[in-house]
């Protein structure tokens, strides 16, 4: 797995890196916020350990939408169940205190891995389960059909019928709260998709194309490629060497 370490304790990061390492995987010390906006953007972590005093709850809720694929864990110096109460809000999948026992940072990885196995098989199987619409949370009831239903042709127009606004007030009221337009977003979450597949399965090409939603494998390659910089075979070679 490849992990990124959010830290401000060297010590705690160095034992971190030895321990990670030791069990075989990639780790990213991230040094500053603007490393941390690559690293997740461009994808090149799939779990990110990070200090409460680094990245706030309310910067990991943000992050849980843009790039869902992407775990979270959280640690902190001063644990409390405020604390621990207020990680699970914000989406993390395990949360521990420091200094960490390597038996506790072992299970919660443990945990990640469980966590992007069904994920994986979710996307393989293309299981399409239906997303329920909570009304009194549009947006977020949007993420989760947009997530449920990524093989399929999503509009704009469909999405917001589903949580009964209108196109423009959904349009401006999706921008307000993800952060970037719909159609960005829905093609961001295809070719993340995408790169899970990728790395994880061997599955063709065009299959997984038809698997994120998108209409040819030409078609597929030529955004695939806008959008990280390689074709679809060169990034699972790429990240096949390096897992």
């Amino acid at each position: 797995m490849e992990i990124g370490l959010c830290l401000t304790w060297k010590n705690e990061c160095r034992l971190l890196e030895e321990w990670l390492h030791s069990w075989q995987h990639c780790v990213t010390i991230i040094q500053d916020t603007t490393m941390l906006h690559d690293c997740l953007w461009q994808h090149r972590v799939q779990l990110v350990i990070a200090s409460d005093l680094v990245v706030t709850f309310d910067e990991i809720r943000s992050w849980r939408v843009r790039v869902p694929d992407i775990d979270w864990i959280a640690v902190t110096t001063t644990p409390s169940y405020a604390w621990a109460e207020a990680a699970m809000l914000a989406g993390v999948i395990g949360f521990c205190a420091l200094p960490a026992s390597r038996a506790r940072i072992e299970a919660l990885l443990k945990h990640a891995r469980l966590q992007r196995s069904c994920r994986l098989q979710a996307l393989s199987g293309m299981q399409t389960t239906e997303a329920g619409i909570d009304l009194s949370q549009p947006i977020e009831s949007a993420l989760a059909y947009i997530g449920a239903h990524l093989a399929e042709h999503l509009t704009l127009r469909e999405v917001s019928r589903i949580v009964y606004l209108s196109p423009s007030h959904f349009s401006r009221l999706f921008a307000q709260k993800v952060g970037i337009p719909f159609n960005e977003y829905v093609l961001s979450c295809r070719i993340n998709a995408a790169r899970t597949l990728l790395t994880e399965t061997h599955l063709p090409i065009e299959l997984i194309a038809a698997k994120v939603g998108i209409a040819s494998a030409s078609q597929f390659s030529q955004t695939f490629k806008r959008m990280t910089g390689f074709t679809p075979r060169a990034y699972r070679t790429l990240r096949t060497a390096l897992l």
